[in-house]
């Protein structure tokens, strides 16, 4: 339910969304440029327990197996930068959120991500990443 403000009852709102997109894609690219302990930890505490992702090759992952990926790539990728281009955020129900968005990394593949997250207060922005679907562009 929204109050008139654009907030759902329970506090986020597309806004806080979209921020939590373009934060978490900013904090990747550190990550996998530089490496740091503290980025990581950000990354991981944005992903819900019962994520479900899909990437670029096809492959599931759950939680535990993406966060372990992330992990072992911390460094792997000087120089890289992360740019979030056509985003779209709409609300499923309350506390739910689809986003859509093009992914474009430098080096690196472009893709197309579909992403579920839902409201979550012990996430960094409120939300967390609950489903990611990655499909690779040209």
């Amino acid at each position: 339910m929204r109050d008139g403000s654009g907030v759902t009852a329970d506090g986020a709102s597309a806004r806080v969304v979209r921020a939590e997109i373009r934060e978490f894609h900013e904090q990747l690219a550190v990550w996998l440029a530089e490496g740091s302990e503290r980025t990581m930890q950000r990354l991981a505490s944005a992903v819900a327990r019962e994520l479900s992702f899909v990437g670029l090759d096809g492959e599931a992952l759950d939680r535990d197996e993406l966060v372990a990926a992330l992990a072992d790539a911390g460094a792997s990728r000087p120089g890289l930068r992360i740019a979030i281009e056509d985003l779209t955020v709409r609300e499923l129900a309350s506390g739910l959120w689809l986003a859509t968005f093009v992914e474009r990394q430098s080096p690196g593949r472009s893709r197309r991500t579909s992403a579920i997250l839902r409201n979550e207060t012990k996430a960094p922005l409120g939300v967390a990443w609950v489903h990611v679907h990655e499909t690779p562009l040209g």
